[in-house]
């Protein structure tokens, strides 16, 4: 097993890739990433398992895959319940993701924008998921969502779940606090009840994360 820098205090890679050595022997080394989260960070774990359910086969065959898909998940269940001040989620397409995100950090300050470099507005998604987090809401997803006719980019982020006006007012308001960071305007949007974006006005001007 390869050596692997510390995580966070008293939770270390190395010693969470060898607790899951079940997926390590079965799907190989998995590929790490690691996110500021606050005051700590959080950890994203990535195995490719070659299963895709998006076709049609027999269903027998597509039973065997849930079913081990299922013996899959109940191995991280094993290990959630190791490390109980962090929360686990997992995204299965033909990869097994597996992200790992503190449960509570000390930090109460937000900072859901980088900054600006010229045209581009950088936003930070971790930040923004930590204030998710607080509302036991998680980031489904989020994209990079250009338009070429306007020259422009908006960052996409779909929720697991529907958010209240409440919540999403007191996201805009401390999104708001922050618009001494960038010259151009930008604006949230809630599309439907789970998707929010977050828009340029202007022409030539790229949010991204």
């Amino acid at each position: 097993m390869r050596h692997l820098r510390k995580f966070n205090e008293n939770f270390y890679q190395d010693e969470l890739v060898y607790s899951l050595a079940y997926f390590n022997d079965k799907y190989g080394d998995p590929t790490i990433q690691t996110q500021k989260y606050s005051n700590s960070e959080m950890i994203t774990l990535t195995w490719n398992i070659g299963v895709d359910l998006s076709t049609f086969e027999d269903a027998g065959k597509s039973l065997e895959k849930l079913q081990e898909l299922a013996v899959d998940m109940d191995h991280i269940l094993t290990v959630r319940d190791r490390y109980k001040d962090y929360n686990f989620y997992t995204s299965i397409t033909s990869k097994l993701k597996l992200k790992i995100i503190p449960k509570e950090v000390t930090a109460t300050d937000y900072s859901f924008i980088i900054g600006q470099d010229w045209r581009e507005i950088k936003l930070n998604i971790s930040e923004i998921e930590r204030f998710f987090n607080t509302k036991d809401i998680t980031i489904a997803n989020s994209i990079i969502e250009d338009n070429e006719g306007w020259d422009q980019s908006t960052v996409v982020i779909t929720l697991n779940k529907p958010i209240t006006n409440d919540i999403f007012n007191e996201f805009g308001r401390l999104f708001e606090e922050e618009y001494e960071k960038i010259d151009r305007n930008i604006n949230l949007r809630l599309r439907g009840s789970t998707t929010i974006s977050v828009e340029p006005e202007d022409e030539k001007t790229y949010v991204t994360y």
